[in-house]
């Protein structure tokens, strides 16, 4: 069956979030006890769950990148940052069914992007993403954009599924990969369990600010997103709901002021538009 995987980011999302909009994001120490705390909640569930640090992802997607002469597109928006990107999110509508995948909110379509680095002249590439999974939505990609002129050499991953890789291959792409796992019960990114953390959940279409639904209750499925068993659902949602406003409290402490649902860069499914105190929100779901 293999373990339960969680690739970490919300220290680094967090981090980048703060700088941004003047807060002062959690010490590291914070950030350790938070995790440890979320690794036993999981194990008491799954058993075997394995923590992949963002600093070794990170530093192992350059070190990969930098081997190929090709211009490198990143879809990855935690670990590797480079001239190039392809902005795009798994998506759902307000009624949490699923969507075409989706470009991030505020950017230009699939088609246009990729037309934008057509038009820049990059005929082979390397594609970095951060996690390959089953591979299909990397595949459909690839063909997306081999019907523009662009051939990919090689898609690089920091996290990739023995299964993926092999669906890829049979693409005809060759996939590198900082950590490779032959079978997992899951792979989630640790951001998904945190309302109110950039890229946090699904997109959630047609909505008139940037909207994720995370992967727990009430806002997302996490027995189909995230395969906890439906008897632990509820459970583990409040674990997290109580984990995120710990998380939140602690950046108004060091902040000196409250965030405000107004100052997330992408609201949860559900929560106020305005200047409401979002600690005060996720209290209320308690």
């Amino acid at each position: 069956m293999g373990c339960y995987v969680v690739s970490e980011d919300i220290c680094v999302l967090l981090d980048d979030w703060a700088q941004r909009r003047g807060f002062t994001a959690p010490a590291e120490n914070f950030f350790r006890e938070l995790r440890q705390a979320m690794k036993n909640q999981l194990a008491k569930i799954f058993g075997a769950v394995e923590f992949v640090p963002a600093a070794a992802l990170s530093d192992g997607l350059d070190a990969l990148a930098k081997r190929h002469p090709w211009p490198v597109v990143s879809l990855d928006k935690s670990y590797f940052f480079g001239r190039w990107q392809l902005e795009i999110n798994r998506a759902v509508d307000a009624r949490l069914n699923d969507q075409p995948d989706q470009p991030r909110f505020g950017c230009q379509s699939v088609e246009k992007q990729i037309n934008v680095l057509r038009r820049a002249g990059l005929k082979v590439v390397t594609l970095v993403d951060d996690v390959i999974f089953t591979g299909q939505a990397l595949a459909k990609l690839l063909h997306q954009l081999q019907r523009a002129g662009i051939e990919v050499e090689t898609a690089i991953a920091g996290i990739a599924i023995k299964d993926g890789i092999r669906h890829l291959n049979q693409h005809g792409l060759e996939v590198e990969a900082v950590c490779v796992f032959e079978e997992v019960v899951d792979e989630i990114c640790e951001r998904d369990f945190y309302p109110g953390v950039p890229y946090c959940g699904r997109l959630v279409t047609n909505q008139m600010v940037e909207t994720g639904a995370p992967y727990l209750l009430p806002f997302g499925q996490p027995q189909k997103w995230a395969s906890i068993p439906l008897e632990h659902c509820a459970k583990f949602s409040r674990f997290c709901l109580e984990q995120s406003l710990e998380l939140w409290r602690e950046i108004e402490r060091r902040s000196g002021r409250p965030v405000l649902c107004s100052d997330l860069s992408r609201r949860p499914l559900g929560a106020p538009l305005d200047g409401y105190r979002f600690a005060d929100y996720l209290g209320s779901l308690l």
